[in-house]
């Protein structure tokens, strides 16, 4: 599923323009700022499975590493989110709405961050649902001001 969200904006930007961007790493940017944006979110989400993966005998990245450092990687990956969508937002021509979205989107990802500790994944709900859906408006709503101002 991480796949298909991470390439969707490029199906959507190819459905409607019918040509690749220019520049050409316009595309590539997305892919990688919503494929890490998803991949940091399904490690958090994956921590409150580690019981039922091991028991099952599934090879997790959350049983792989443990928690400790699946929180970490979701840390990297959530780090690599930013600087691909500042990335995109360059390549794409937006201006400082844009980049004001994702300076509250880097916010909001240290947020979540601060609310998923080891041990501790009583408001793993409020990171994973809650704040992932916040992100998604938040990053969209700043792009569309920018486009429209």
């Amino acid at each position: 599923m991480g796949l298909g969200l991470a390439i969707a904006p490029v199906g959507g930007y190819l459905a409607v323009t019918g040509r690749w961007s220019d520049p050409w790493w316009v595309l590539p940017a997305i892919t990688v700022a919503v494929a890490t944006w998803v991949a940091g979110f399904d490690i958090f989400y994956a921590l409150a499975d580690e019981d039922f993966d091991r028991q099952s005998g599934l090879r997790s990245a959350v049983v792989k590493l443990g928690e400790r450092r699946s929180i970490l990687l979701a840390k990297i990956l959530h780090g690599l989110t930013i600087p691909a969508l500042v990335a995109f937002g360059f390549g794409a021509g937006f201006g400082a709405w844009y980049y004001l979205g994702v300076v509250a989107a880097t916010g909001i990802l240290a947020y979540e961050h601060h609310l998923v500790r080891p041990g501790d994944h009583s408001r793993l709900d409020a990171a994973f649902f809650t704040m992932n859906g916040v992100m998604a408006l938040v990053v969209f709503g700043f792009a569309l001001v920018d486009r429209i101002v």
